[in-house]
């Protein structure tokens, strides 16, 4: 049986929260396959973690940003991008998995909702972490743990700019 950990809301710490697991994960000795979607390269937190362990491996999909909507072929990319992760997964022992910013995906309608939840059947005794902003409610449902978090005050909206080591 899976344990699926979902950290959804328009605040911030989604994925730092989902990373705070990930360590506990490697120092337990488990192994982590950390895949981040539209993030043009990993988290620096997690370039941390796989500078100082070989127990981590990063993937990165959809390294674009944009406005409205999404470029034309980003439904393909993200559909082979399941289609790797799946084969990533058979291929190799990973126990925790983090699909970070994997809800956009859905809510840009990029991949269905149904793809997501048979990657997550197919594998069994792992731990995944899923995150963003709008987490459907076909994976709100079938998780053991949601944790919503929501963005009282930002330093942003008062005119300050993200910092290195803070924000990124």
């Amino acid at each position: 049986m899976n344990r699926i950990i979902i950290h959804c809301g328009e605040g911030r710490g989604k994925t730092t929260s989902a990373i705070g697991t990930v360590i506990r994960s490697l120092a337990h000795g488990r192994k982590v396959f950390a895949v981040q979607f539209f993030k043009p390269e990993a988290d620096s937190a997690l370039k941390f973690l796989q500078k100082n362990t070989s127990a981590i491996t990063i993937k990165n999909y959809g390294s674009w940003f944009f406005v409205d909507k999404p470029d034309a072929g980003a439904a393909e990319v993200f559909n082979k991008a399941l289609e790797e992760i799946s084969k990533i997964l058979e291929q190799q022992e990973f126990d925790t998995i983090l699909l970070d910013e994997i809800f956009y995906t859905v809510q840009f309608k990029l991949l269905e909702v149904q793809k997501i939840i048979n990657l997550l059947n197919k594998f069994d005794g792992k731990c995944f972490i899923l995150t963003g902003r709008y987490a459907p409610d076909e994976l709100l449902q079938i998780a053991d743990t949601v944790s919503r978090i929501d963005c009282r005050k930002h330093a942003y909206e008062q005119g300050l700019k993200a910092q290195k080591g803070v924000e990124f």
